[in-house]
C-alpha cells in the first residue's frame, strides 16, 4: 500500500487521460492487475526465501531463471538465438556449476557435530611417542 502511495503523485503527472480513455479496456484492467499480484507475490517470495538461503545463492537462482525464461521464450514467442545470447547461456550453466562446486568445496564447518569430551590418546604399547 505504501508503495501505491509514493507511486501515484508521479503516476498522476505522467500519464495521458484522453488517451488511456481511448485504450483502457476491460481485457487490459484484468492483465495490469494480474501482473501486479504475480509480481507481488514474486517479490513477498523473493524476501522470504533471503530467510533460508545465502544472497549470493538467491543472486544465481535468479541469473537461472532469468536464462530458462530465455530459454522457454524461444520457442514460445519465435525469439531468434543470437551468438551474444548463446555465449551469455553457456555463461549462465558453466557459472553456475561452478558456483555449485566452489559451494560443495569450501562449504563451511557444521559447527553442531559432535566433539568428543576427552582428547584422544595414543595407546601405551606405541612405539611412535616413546623417544628411542
Amino acid at each position: 500500500m505504501a508503495s501505491v502511495l509514493l507511486q501515484l503523485p508521479l503516476t498522476l503527472l505522467v500519464i495521458d487521460f484522453t488517451q488511456l480513455k481511448k485504450d483502457l479496456s476491460g481485457a487490459l484492467v484484468v492483465y495490469l492487475l494480474t501482473n501486479g499480484i504475480f509480481f507481488h507475490l514474486q517479490s513477498f517470495t523473493a524476501y522470504s526465501l533471503m530467510k533460508v538461503i545465502s544472497p549470493v545463492t538467491h543472486s544465481v537462482a535468479n541469473t537461472v531463471k532469468r536464462a530458462l525464461l530465455i530459454t522457454i521464450s524461444i520457442p514460445i514467442f519465435g525469439n531468434a538465438i543470437t551468438p551474444l545470447s548463446a555465449v551469455g547461456m553457456v555463461m549462465v550453466v558453466f557459472g553456475v556449476m561452478l558456483y555449485n562446486q566452489s559451494k560443495h568445496c569450501y562449504s563451511p564447518v557444521d559447527n553442531n557435530k559432535q566433539v568428543p569430551s576427552e582428547p584422544l590418546r595414543h595407546s601405551p604399547d606405541s612405539s611412535s611417542d616413546s623417544p628411542s
